[in-house]
């Protein structure tokens, strides 16, 4: 799966982080950044800085986890 993020995400203008994302995010639906950090195995800023490339990008949308009130 990451070879092809990556030479897709090249190709998309995105870096690989940011195609892995989107990836993991059409297989498994809404996640929080812990749970995108804890599948890509990145560093949490890491995963806050590609998500909100990607919403610049609008390629995706952040909203409010009702789960956790205060994550987005």
């Amino acid at each position: 799966m990451k070879q092809q993020a990556w030479q897709q995400a090249n190709e998309e203008g995105l870096s690989a982080t940011q195609g892995q994302i989107l990836a993991v995010l059409v297989a498994q639906g809404p996640l929080t950044g812990s749970e995108l950090r804890d599948r890509l195995g990145v560093t949490l800023p890491t995963i806050s800085d590609s998500v909100r490339v990607l919403a610049e990008k609008e390629l995706l949308t952040k909203s409010a986890d009702p789960r956790h009130p205060r994550a987005t």
